[in-house]
């Protein structure tokens, strides 16, 4: 199966508020056919649709895609490897208002349960840039990090958003999360390179900036 992990129970609070609000509008949508000309019926029509439409979204995006961990194996070749490694990779955590503290504790959980000889982070930690008030999401890389050689680099949002829209703009706190990272003892590669022994096989890591630094969206 190529998702071996998905979390079923998340989908049934927005699946059931949809049909709730459906049903609803429905009763409103039945009263307006009965009691208002055909015209205002179309236009209550049309805009029940939009905000559906809207609903769905906005229900997927906070309800429904931060919380199930999907794994999903791939098999790469490397040259010059006397033998086979298991390497987790974890993208885009967006810790904040919606993955928090327990969603990357699971996903810690789940990675360990696996047994990688090694973890790689590869950037964006952070949803937006209040990184003071979700720092504390991060702490469950350190039990991570303690029994999983593990390596980070970071994403555009942890240099912040540099958006033409300005309600789409984020600071720039990549400092704090260099921080914060090593404190949970996540090695960290900014355009470094670090040469570890895993299994007796000498490997060669780099980790490269973020190519968004300083672009404007």
């Amino acid at each position: 199966n190529l998702f071996n992990t998905m979390l079923i129970f998340p989908y049934l609070l927005p699946i059931l508020a949809f049909f709730l609000i459906t049903f609803l509008f429905g009763i409103i949508l039945t009263w307006f056919k009965t009691h208002q000309p055909k015209r205002m019926r179309l236009t209550i029509y049309i805009a029940t649709g939009v905000f559906i439409f809207f609903l769905i979204i906005w229900t997927d995006i906070t309800l429904v895609e931060p919380q199930p961990t999907l794994i999903i194996p791939s098999t790469i070749s490397i040259q010059n490897l006397d033998h086979s490694l298991r390497i987790a990779l974890i993208s885009d955590l967006h810790v904040g208002p919606f993955i928090q503290q327990s969603g990357v504790r699971h996903t810690v959980e789940k990675i360990i349960q696996s047994k990688p000889d090694m973890v790689f982070i590869v950037g964006d930690f952070f949803f937006y840039d209040d990184v003071d008030i979700f720092d504390s999401y991060l702490k469950p890389l350190t039990t991570l990090a303690k029994n999983i050689p593990t390596y980070a680099v970071l994403g555009n949002h942890d240099y912040g958003i540099k958006s033409i829209n300005p309600y789409d703009v984020y600071k720039d706190e990549h400092t704090k999360i260099e921080y914060l990272l090593a404190q949970t003892g996540v090695h960290l590669l900014v355009n470094q390179s670090e040469t570890v022994s895993i299994q007796g096989q000498t490997i060669h890591l780099i980790g490269f900036n973020e190519l968004w630094v300083n672009r404007r969206y």
